[in-house]
């Protein structure tokens, strides 16, 4: 009897779960499920096992996996639950529980990397329904808004073959940095491509753009990550037919999210995997002439997903407008979401700065924080304070600047430089600032 009525009570939560999949939350499985055949080939002790975790608790059943595929103590354990239903939010959360003193980052001294002052693009996906193909965006294919059971972090996920445009963005600036994250399936496979950033010399329509048999001149970035590492390749053909191509790869995590950067300034492109400068091509583009922006798939099999795309403009002269101007204004120092933790991708700017400072010993600085208007007023008031307040331990314990040329403070969302109502203005008015006193 007792078995009996197990069946039914799993029977009955079955149904629930396959009736939530039309809840309007798309959620994905990067690691793919390994017990399918297992499954249908359950002996009858193994049935009874089910029924003993059932006994235990249904709940136990469906523990969230952490990136590495953990859940618990079990290896096996590969359901992904539905998150919550809270909206999307950038990086003003209202929360300030995490604190630069518990998870500090290790800082590459080499990482040059700085993010242009004028956002021109940012499409994190916050307004776009999952399910749904971004409408300002174009596409040969198909895709679809999803998130992870990990997080609520909105990706955009790519099938293996197509064009996808960015409506709002066609010729690119001759100084430039654009930015992106990317993450793959356990089952990528490490055949043809990844996703390609192609840059090619400007034309009517992108979508007609021909991989394989145009003769264009172009610069082409492709990052292709696997299960416990990432690929990447550069190509680049110039006007006079000159071409150029380099390969390389790096270990990760196991289905790391990884941030990829570029950086043009004028014919020379610096590309980044995380904090680490991958390729310098002094010559990359052509100097004579205009270039449009697409992105292409091109891989095998498994599944591929980007998000948090920043195209910004600029040449940042650090040094120059903290010295001679009295201010600078950034919006390439960011953190973890709804904390004062430092990305990693911050120390390119930081670095700068600290050298300002160490080049001019008597200047003395006041660091302010600045949020978006997303989240609690008074708790965006808190964690502007406390990520300026992280900004003046990183210069001094990484950087070896003396606190006691600095003194911190935090504006929240009190003074926006841009409206909130957008993705861009908001990227814009999350920004830290120096003053000279």
């Amino acid at each position: 009897m007792k078995k009996t009525f197990l069946w039914m009570l799993l029977v009955v939560f079955s149904c629930e779960v396959f009736a939530q999949e039309n809840v309007g939350k798309r959620v994905i499985q990067r690691s793919k499920d390994q017990t399918t055949n297992r499954v249908e080939n359950r002996s009858e002790q193994g049935v009874d096992g089910a029924l003993n975790k059932i006994e235990e608790g249904i709940g136990s059943l469906f523990r969230k996996r952490d990136k590495k595929g953990n859940a618990g103590s079990s290896q096996e354990d590969n359901t992904w639950n539905e998150p919550n239903n809270q909206n999307n939010q950038s990086n003003e959360r209202g929360s300030t529980t995490n604190s630069g003193n518990s998870a500090r980052k290790s800082v590459n001294s080499k990482f040059d990397f700085v993010s242009g002052e004028k956002v021109i693009a940012y499409d994190n996906f916050e307004r776009v329904s999952l399910g749904d193909f971004p409408v300002d965006w174009n596409t040969n294919a198909t895709g679809e808004v999803v998130l992870f059971d990990e997080d609520d972090t909105k990706w955009l996920y790519l099938p293996n073959s197509g064009h996808f445009i960015p409506d709002f963005v066609n010729r690119v600036p001759q100084n430039f940095t654009l930015e992106f994250n990317i993450t793959v399936s356990e089952d990528f496979s490490n055949n043809m491509g990844g996703f390609k950033s192609i840059f090619v010399e400007e034309m009517s329509d992108r979508m007609a753009y021909d991989l394989h048999f145009g003769g264009y001149p172009q610069v082409i970035v492709d990052a292709h990550p696997l299960a416990n590492e990432i690929m990447y390749s550069f190509y680049s053909k110039s006007s006079t037919g000159t071409e150029i191509q380099n390969r390389g790869q790096r270990d990760g995590d196991f289905l790391a999210i990884y941030r990829i950067s570029m950086w043009r300034q004028g014919t020379r492109l610096r590309v980044y995997v995380d904090d680490n400068k991958v390729f310098d091509i002094p010559r990359a583009f052509s100097p004579d002439l205009n270039y449009a922006l697409l992105f292409m798939t091109n891989y095998w099999s498994g599944d591929l997903f980007v998000s948090d795309f920043k195209l910004a403009e600029g040449d940042p002269d650090t040094r120059s407008k903290l010295i001679t101007e009295g201010r600078f204004v950034t919006n390439s120092i960011t953190f973890d979401s709804g904390s004062d933790v430092l990305k990693t991708s911050s120390y390119g700017v930081l670095k700068e700065i600290a050298e300002t400072l160490q080049q001019n010993p008597t200047v003395r600085v006041q660091i302010f924080g600045h949020t978006d208007s997303d989240g609690s007023e008074k708790l965006n008031l808190e964690l502007s304070k406390k990520r300026a307040e992280a900004v003046k331990k990183a210069l001094t314990q990484d950087f070896g600047i003396d606190a006691s040329r600095m003194e911190t403070d935090g504006k929240g969302q009190s003074q926006p430089i841009a409206p909130n109502t957008t993705s861009e203005g908001k990227a814009q008015n999350r920004r830290v600032e120096f003053v000279k006193i």
